[in-house]
């Protein structure tokens, strides 16, 4: 099944989205992983904001597309 990103979303040849939403929770692993070891502060104060800036935006990007 061959795959094309455009603009950020992964499309395929079939109307499905599993690909898609697979390769977004993949990245937001790998982003969460990052933000556990590099952020020392992880205050109850800072994780939210850290959530908010980094981690929504690559979650909730094209969401209306695939589940509207």
């Amino acid at each position: 099944m061959p795959k094309q990103k455009d603009l950020g979303l992964l499309v395929t040849s079939e109307p499905k989205w599993e690909t898609h939403i697979a390769y977004i929770v993949k990245k937001a692993n790998t982003l969460t992983f990052m933000v556990r070891n590099v952020f020392a502060d992880k205050s109850a104060e800072t994780i939210p904001i850290i959530y908010k800036t980094l981690l929504s935006p690559k979650l909730e990007y094209s969401g209306r597309v695939w589940n509207p």
